[in-house]
């Protein structure tokens, strides 16, 4: 693994995997981000990241982690997910009736969603995370997880004036309270 991640490099791969395959996985990483309230930027960079990680991660146990995968996934995936994905995803939501074709579409552009929400029904928990950056400039009044807060038992206009980053889990499961973290 050290020698792997130590000398990076273009690899030979065959152009489908490349240009299709780590599309679509940037894709649906993009979509995942998306559907957890992150915005574009945060989409791309969530795929940028699970890229990283795979790269240097389990792949590099086999084989030296790819430039071009390291770039095509999040770039890929940024245009495959917002030119397609989601006009595909807004399309279907706004019909009447689904059908199954519809269904096996949402899951095919959101397998990770799918397996999320198997687990969790599994568990029998539903979590609720959310990220946000507030950049000091912008950062006088902006709302932070609204749909939690009716949870919570707090008004849904509560407004948090914080710099940096927020993180907020929510697990909730068959007990009545919520187990919150929030790192301002």
């Amino acid at each position: 693994w050290w020698e792997n991640v130590r000398h990076p490099q273009w690899d030979t791969d065959h152009w489908s995997l490349n240009y299709l395959g780590h599309p679509y996985f940037g894709a649906i990483a993009y979509i995942r981000a998306r559907e957890r309230r992150f915005g574009a930027l945060g989409g791309v960079g969530y795929a940028a990241l699970l890229s990283g990680l795979y790269e240097y991660g389990i792949e590099a146990l086999f084989e030296r982690p790819s430039y071009q995968d390291l770039l095509v996934t999040p770039v890929g995936g940024l245009l495959l997910g917002a030119l397609l994905f989601d006009p595909i995803r807004e399309h279907i939501r706004r019909k009447s009736a689904l059908h199954w074709y519809d269904h096996v579409t949402l899951a095919l552009t959101d397998p990770l969603g799918v397996s999320n929400s198997l687990i969790e029904r599994l568990w029998g928990i539903q979590t609720n995370i959310r990220v946000q950056f507030h950049l000091p400039a912008l950062a006088s009044s902006v709302p932070f997880n609204e749909p939690t807060a009716r949870f919570l038992n707090r008004p849904q206009t509560l407004r948090r004036q914080s710099h940096g980053i927020g993180i907020e889990f929510v697990f909730e499961g068959g007990k009545p309270s919520a187990r919150r973290f929030w790192y301002p």
